[in-house]
């Protein structure tokens, strides 16, 4: 279990907007052989704040994030399975699901490969 404080700097050179923004995150998970059961619980410090204020006004283009971290609430349940593991490559299946306050829950399935050189 992991529990830490997050603070971002948010700066939009047009408008001179710059934003600091807090929240708490608290991470926690169980693995047994191949198996992970994760869940990560984000909220902001400030009412109707969020990490990424700055997302409505120019989305994608500038945060190579997850767009999630826009709400006011988020959680985020993930069970994955190592499908395939060497000493230089994993393979790895993942089903995510998502709850936002707005959107109520989310699905989301992926599929890892990860090379170590």
């Amino acid at each position: 279990m992991q529990a830490g404080f997050v603070e971002s700097f948010n700066n939009d050179n047009i408008y001179i907007n710059n934003r600091w923004c807090s929240s708490i995150m608290i991470d926690c998970g169980i693995q047994w052989k191949m198996i992970t059961l994760k869940n990560s619980f984000y909220v902001p410090l400030k009412k109707n704040g969020n990490l990424m204020p700055l997302f409505k006004d120019y989305g994608a283009m500038l945060f190579i994030a997850d767009q999630y971290y826009q709400a006011p609430l988020y959680n985020k349940t993930e069970l994955s399975f190592d499908l395939f593991e060497k000493t230089f490559f994993l393979l790895k299946a993942q089903f995510l699901m998502h709850y936002v306050p707005d959107y109520k829950l989310g699905w989301q399935q992926k599929i890892t490969a990860t090379v170590k050189f």
